[in-house]
């Protein structure tokens, strides 16, 4: 699968990962169900591949001499999918990877030392537990990475090992309560993912973006003007509609979505260059002025924000 997306446009653009089934929280709620588990074969970069690849064959191998072959596949598939929705109810990012479904192999081995502490204690060990608070931490301290995933992951794997059992394991009562318990676990999630007032944004968010690709410029106005107006919209909703009154005309309106989308997103280097645009076209220079030093600021090797510059400081003599 690495393969396949390096010749079909690279394993770290988005739009290839988003093609080849990466979890995107808009398509999943419109009915595209397979993308909780597609993300895990999908990997983002060699670095990241390698990283996987060696975790799985040191956790791996431990969980599957454990449990066998056969649990081994359904805990690290349920796992993976658990990460999936956890990702698409905490993160609105696309993601992919196998760091959930590893994380579930911890989370089996992490049963174990629950479960039969003798077995454990003489395989694993107590590393197991600084193995993965070093994960996490790890996750919590360096950005973009999808620590709702992991999480996810570790406690989808946890409860389908308990579900499925050791080899050799009876105790029925115990391991139908743990099956019951991922399945309402996962659903709840899933439910309120689907039903959550972030996710519903995200929908519009992504109508509005194939709307303006139609150049359906005013039913995106019409479909987003509510949301707008609401004081938590998103950064992200309120430049998708600042586009449609861009093409409208309505430069007045688009500038007051994009500076409160600024305010949301101080760093966004490309609404401060769009706002001086809006500026300059009004005539309002000093804003103008002020809006394109911003943009220069967060990314000063853009050519088109120094060429924006020059031209209204050569506009203002």
């Amino acid at each position: 699968m690495f393969f396949l997306l390096e010749i079909n446009g690279g394993s770290t653009n988005t739009e290839t990962l988003v093609a080849f089934g990466a979890k995107e929280n808009g398509l999943i709620a419109d009915g595209e169900w397979w993308r909780l588990l597609t993300p895990i074969v999908l990997h983002i970069g060699l670095a990241h591949l390698a990283f996987n690849t060696l975790a799985l064959w040191s956790v791996g191998t431990a969980v599957e001499r454990m449990y066998g072959s056969g649990r081994f596949l359904l805990i690290y598939l349920a796992a993976g999918i658990t990460g999936s929705i956890a990702s698409f109810v905490f993160s609105p990012y696309p993601s992919a990877g196998a760091s959930g479904a590893i994380f579930g192999c911890l989370g089996a081995l992490l049963y174990v030392a629950v479960s039969n502490r003798k077995m454990f204690l003489k395989t694993i060990g107590t590393n197991i537990i600084v193995i993965i608070l070093i994960n996490l931490g790890f996750g919590f301290a360096v950005s973009h990475i999808d620590n709702s995933g992991h999480i996810g992951g570790l406690v989808g794997g946890f409860l389908a090992a308990a579900a499925l059992g050791l080899p050799k394991t009876k105790a029925l009562g115990k391991k139908l309560v743990s099956a019951i318990l991922l399945v309402a676990l996962a659903g709840g999630f899933l439910y309120y993912g689907l039903h959550s007032p972030s996710h519903q944004e995200t929908a519009l968010i992504q109508q509005a973006g194939e709307l303006n690709q139609e150049g359906k410029y005013k039913e995106v106005t019409e479909l987003l003007n509510g949301e707008a107006e609401q004081k938590d919209a998103s950064a992200d909703l309120l430049k998708v509609l600042a586009v449609s009154d861009i093409q409208i005309g309505e430069y007045d309106q688009a500038i007051s979505l994009l500076e409160r989308a600024v305010q949301k997103e101080p760093k966004d280097h490309a609404s401060y260059y769009n706002l001086a645009l809006l500026y300059a076209e009004k005539n309002e220079l000093g804003q103008a002025d002020q809006a394109i030093r911003t943009a220069v600021i967060l990314k000063p090797k853009e050519k088109r924000y120094i060429e924006l510059q020059q031209q209204i400081e050569n506009n203002k003599e």
